[in-house]
């Protein structure tokens, strides 16, 4: 480095003692002091840089693998808490599917009770019903609609 040296300043934020190691070393690689690097300079000097850029890329693997780990982790976890929420909105589902279907067997079971204990009177008044317009005459498209799918029963009926 010759008499170069001498005017470098180290930075303000930068350490006095790091920065004249780094002035001796410059000036060991630079023996002759032409500022250019020949390969007899160079060579220590290449295998410590290149021992530092294997060990910069070891250290960069450690991370990595654990970064890898702890995303999976958290994927995992973050499974978990979506399947819990899933079985738990299936288990309320279920629930209210179980109350809806209890609701509508009891409405069901209801009306059997009551259509087998009608009266001959009130059974005669719900066909008629059935059958008859407002002013209680018989309409031939309701008794249409509400015999066909009973022609079976046809037979079945005596006057």
């Amino acid at each position: 480095m010759g008499g170069g040296s001498s005017r470098l300043v180290c930075p303000q934020d930068y350490d006095e003692s790091k920065f004249k190691k780094i002035l001796l070393l410059y000036d060991k690689l630079d023996k002759n002091g032409d500022h250019t690097v020949d390969e007899n300079e160079l060579s220590a000097i290449s295998q410590l840089h290149v021992k530092n850029e294997l060990n910069k890329l070891e250290n960069m693997k450690k991370p990595l693998v654990n970064e890898k780990h702890q995303s999976i982790v958290k994927m995992e976890a973050d499974l978990e808490i979506k399947i819990k929420e899933l079985r738990d909105n299936i288990n309320i589902m279920k629930e209210q599917l179980n109350n809806n279907t209890k609701h509508k067997l009891e409405i069901i079971e209801n009306d059997i009770k009551n259509l087998k204990n009608l009266s001959e009177e009130e059974r005669n008044k719900k066909f008629k019903n059935a059958i008859t317009d407002k002013k209680n005459q018989i309409e031939f498209w309701k008794f249409f609609e509400y015999m066909k799918t009973r022609t079976d029963d046809i037979p079945n009926i005596s006057f």
